[in-house]
C-alpha cells in the first residue's frame, strides 16, 4: 500500500518531491491516478510508512495547491484511492 500527496501545481508537486528525496524519503513523482476523480495533475507518492513522515515536511513548507493525502492499492486488476487527510 501507498499514499500519495496530490497537487494542482506541477513546480509544487516537483518541490515537494525534491524535498523528500534530500530528507531521505523514498518518493516517486506520478501522473495523479483516475480512480482518485481529482483531474489531471502530478503527486508524490511514499511507501505507506513514510506517510507520517512526509506529513511533517509537507506541514513545514508552503504548498498552496496541495489537494489532498490519498491511499492507493490495487485489488486485482482495480485501483482503490481512499482520503486520508
Amino acid at each position: 500500500m501507498y499514499g500519495f500527496f496530490a497537487f494542482r501545481s506541477r513546480a509544487n508537486a516537483i518541490n515537494f518531491y525534491e524535498t523528500l528525496l534530500s530528507r531521505g524519503i523514498n518518493a516517486e513523482l506520478i501522473n495523479t491516478p483516475s480512480a482518485a476523480q481529482l483531474g489531471c495533475g502530478l503527486s508524490v507518492q511514499v511507501r505507506y510508512e513514510d506517510i507520517e513522515t512526509s506529513s511533517e515536511i509537507l506541514s513545514q513548507g508552503y504548498y498552496s495547491t496541495f489537494k489532498g493525502l490519498f491511499s492507493l492499492y490495487q485489488d486485482g486488476c482495480r485501483t482503490v484511492v481512499g482520503r486520508i487527510k
